[in-house]
């Protein structure tokens, strides 16, 4: 949801910020704030820089959230994104944008069983049975199978 939003909603949680706003900023969208003092004095602690470079703070007591959204101007809404491109690194699960996580590897997978008719992908086609017949220092310390 957050890698396809432009922005995304981030209402304050029960202490500090929600785990929802780490996961926007490391996808790139744009958290939209409804409380200033969330906005100023707790994401400070967790972020670096000022957080009015990166999120949007709105007044949520007006009736048209959906329409001061799309006054935001697309030169404000790109400086905002490459502002978070700043801050993402602050709240990454990898260390550099070149590392796979769990994560990915799964979705990769997931990807891979829609594609293949959601059939899991048999890894081993011509084995029926696998033994573990050894672990020796040549397949640094995995089991090599027999068939």
């Amino acid at each position: 949801m957050y890698a396809n939003s432009t922005f995304f909603f981030s209402p304050g949680g029960d202490t500090g910020p929600r785990k929802a706003l780490f996961d926007g900023i490391a996808l790139n969208s744009i958290p939209v704030i409804f409380e200033e003092t969330s906005l100023d004095v707790t994401y400070p602690a967790y972020f670096p820089g000022n957080p009015r470079d990166y999120s949007v703070f709105l007044n949520s007591s007006s009736d048209d959230i959906m329409g001061q959204l799309r006054n935001i101007s697309s030169s404000r809404i790109l400086e905002l994104q490459n502002n978070i491109a700043r801050v993402r690194d602050s709240v990454a699960y990898l260390p550099d944008a070149n590392a796979y996580d769990a994560t990915w590897v799964m979705m990769k997978q997931l990807e891979q069983y829609k594609l293949n008719g959601y059939k899991f992908i048999d890894r081993f086609p011509n084995k029926t049975t696998l033994y573990c017949v050894d672990k020796d220092e040549e397949f640094h310390g995995q089991c090599r199978f027999l068939k």
